[in-house]
C-alpha cells in the first residue's frame, strides 16, 4: 500500500511536484544529449572493430576519472550559489561564480599540458593489450586537449543549477550534443573532405565540442535576469569565496575521482578477461548511461531545492522535496530497467554486430538491470546530503563500499571464479543496493538538518 500511496503521490499536480520537475526535466533533457554524445561515440567507433571500441571506452574512462575530479568544483559552486540564493545574497551568488571561472581557467591549462605529455604512459598501463594501447594513447592526448573548456563549463553549470533555472544548462548541453555527434561524424569518417581520423576523431570532436556550450552560457550571463547577480563592487579575487569553495568541492571532486578510478580498476580486470569483455563492458555502462539520467537529474534538483529551503529555514520542505525527487527516480529508473531486461539483445545489436561480444554482455546487462531503484536513492540521497554539507560523510561511504565490497567482489566473482562479465556487473548490482540502503538511512536519521555551508 505505501508503494502505490507513494506512486500516485508523484502524479499529483502539486506546487512540490511542479517546482521539482521545473528543475529535473531540463538537467534530464540536457544530460539526454550528453548521453546521446556517448552512445553515438560507442556506435559510429563500433563500425571501426573491437579494439577501437574497446580502446575508445577505456581511454574515456581514464580521462572521465580524471576530470570527475576537477568537475568536483561544479558541485562545490551549486551547494553554495543555492544557499546564498535561499538567503536573498544575489551578488555573492555571482561573485562566487566570477571566482571559479578565474581559478578554473589556470587549472585547466595546467591539467591539459600536463595530461598530453603522460597519456602514453597511462595508455600502456591501463590498456594492457597492444592492439588497444596503439589506439588509446593518441586519444587520450587529444581528450585532454578539451580540459579546460570542460572545467569553465563545469563552473557554469554550478551555478545555473543553482539558480534553479536548468533549462539554460540543457540548452547548452544541446549545443555540446549537435557540435559532438557531427564532428564525430565528419572526423571518424573522413567526410566533408577531412581525413579519417578513426578513435582520434572521436577524441577530437569531444574536446571542440564544449566551446558551444560555452557559447550558450555566455550569452545568458548577459541577460536581464541575471544582472543582478553580477552587480559586483570588488575588483579583486576573494579568497575566502576560493577557499569555501574548496572547502566543499574536495570532497565531491576526490569521490568523484574515486568512484571513477574503482569503475578503472574494473574495466583493467575486465581487459584481464579478454577485448570482448571490455568492448561488452563499455556498451553496458553506455546502455546505463540512459537510466542513470533520472537519478542525476533528480539529483540536482534535490541539492537545489534541500539549500535553497534550507537557507530560507525551510526544514520540512527541504526534507519532503528529496524524498519525492528520490521517489521520481526511482519509479523512471524501475521503467528503464525493466525495458532493458525485455529488450536486451535488441539494445545491445544497437552497439555491435560481433556476436560475442553481444553473448557476453547480455546476461550482465539483466543482472544491473535489476539494481535501478537502489542506484536511483543512491545518486538522489547522496546528491541531498552533499547540498546539507555533509561531503566528507558521502565520500567516506562511497570509497569505502567502492573498494572494499565492489572491487573485491569483480576480482573474486569475473576473475577468480572465472564468470567474466556476468561475475564483474554482478558486483555492480550488489555495489547499487548497498549504496542505496546507506544513504537513505543517513538521510532518514535527519542528522542532515544541522549541517553548515
Amino acid at each position: 500500500m505505501k508503494l502505490i500511496k507513494g506512486i500516485t503521490l508523484l502524479f499529483r499536480p502539486s506546487r512540490l511536484n511542479r517546482k521539482v520537475l521545473q528543475i529535473a526535466i531540463p538537467s534530464s533533457l540536457g544530460m539526454m544529449s550528453q548521453t546521446a554524445v556517448m552512445i553515438t561515440d560507442t556506435i559510429m567507433t563500433g563500425k571501426l572493430g573491437v579494439s577501437q571500441q574497446a580502446a575508445v571506452g577505456l581511454g574515456g574512462m581514464i580521462i572521465w576519472t580524471i576530470m570527475a575530479f576537477l568537475m568536483g568544483g561544479s558541485t562545490g559552486i551549486q551547494i553554495i550559489v543555492s544557499r546564498r540564493i535561499g538567503e536573498k545574497k544575489i551578488p555573492a551568488a555571482g561573485k562566487t561564480l566570477l571566482t571559479a571561472l578565474l581559478f578554473f581557467f589556470f587549472l585547466g591549462i595546467f591539467i591539459s599540458l600536463t595530461g598530453i605529455i603522460v597519456s602514453p604512459q597511462l595508455a600502456d598501463f591501463f590498456a594492457v593489450r597492444d592492439d588497444m594501447i596503439k589506439i588509446a594513447s593518441p586519444f587520450l592526448q587529444y581528450r585532454f586537449a578539451g580540459v579546460l573548456f570542460y572545467l569553465i563549463n563545469a563552473a557554469f553549470i554550478g551555478f545555473f543549477n543553482a539558480t534553479g533555472i536548468t533549462r539554460i544548462t540543457m540548452l547548452s548541453s544541446f549545443a555540446v550534443a549537435i557540435a559532438n555527434i557531427g564532428l564525430n561524424y565528419i572526423l571518424i569518417f573522413g567526410k566533408l573532405n577531412m581525413p579519417a581520423y578513426g578513435a582520434t576523431g572521436a577524441a577530437m570532436a569531444s574536446s571542440l565540442a564544449p566551446i558551444a556550450g560555452l557559447t550558450v552560457f555566455i550569452i545568458y550571463c548577459f541577460q536581464k535576469q541575471f544582472k543582478a547577480y553580477f552587480i559586483i563592487k570588488a575588483k579583486k579575487i576573494d579568497f575566502t569565496i576560493l577557499k569555501n569553495i574548496s572547502r566543499l568541492s574536495f570532497s565531491p571532486a576526490l569521490e568523484g575521482f574515486l568512484m571513477h578510478f574503482a569503475f578503472l580498476i574494473f574495466y583493467k580486470f575486465s581487459a584481464n578477461i579478454s577485448t570482448v569483455s571490455v568492448a561488452a563492458t563499455n556498451i553496458i555502462v553506455s546502455i546505463m548511461s540512459i537510466s542513470f539520467m533520472p537519478g542525476f537529474s533528480f539529483g540536482i534538483a534535490a541539492l537545489t531545492l534541500l539549500g535553497q529551503n534550507m537557507g530560507s529555514k525551510k526544514i520540512k520542505l527541504a526534507r519532503f522535496a528529496v524524498f519525492r525527487c528520490a521517489n521520481y527516480a526511482a519509479f523512471m529508473m524501475s521503467i528503464l530497467g525493466i525495458i532493458f531486461i525485455i529488450l536486451n539483445k535488441s539494445i545491445i545489436q544497437i552497439f555491435t554486430e560481433n556476436t560475442l561480444v553481444i553473448q557476453d554482455a547480455i546476461p550482465a546487462l539483466i543482472i544491473v538491470s535489476l539494481a535501478q531503484a537502489g542506484d536511483a536513492y543512491q545518486m538522489v540521497m547522496s546528491s541531498a546530503l552533499r547540498g546539507a554539507g555533509y561531503v566528507y560523510w558521502v565520500l567516506k561511504a562511497n570509497a569505502l563500499i567502492s573498494f572494499f565490497a565492489m572491487l573485491p567482489l569483480a576480482y573474486i566473482l569475473g576473475i577468480s571464479l572465472k564468470l567474466g562479465t556476468l561475475g564483474l556487473w554482478s558486483s555492480v548490482f550488489i555495489w547499487f543496493i548497498l549504496l542505496g540502503s546507506i544513504f537513505s538511512y543517513k538521510f532518514i536519521k535527519g542528522e542532515w538538518v544541522s549541517g553548515k555551508v
